[in-house]
């Protein structure tokens, strides 16, 4: 039993060691500031105009 239980520690290490390289991947990644919503807003608007 004890090589199983040292084999699924091994294995559990190594996803904690991915999932901590996957983590700092996303810290990367940054996120827009302005919503989308607000982003087209100002197209909407030009839209709406030349469309009178």
């Amino acid at each position: 039993m004890s090589t199983i239980s040292g084999k699924l520690e091994e294995r559990v290490a190594i996803i904690e060691a991915e999932v901590a390289r996957l983590k700092s991947k996303l810290k990367v990644v940054s996120f827009p500031t302005i919503p989308w919503w607000e982003k087209i807003a100002g197209t909407v608007i030009i839209f709406m105009k030349t469309l009178k």
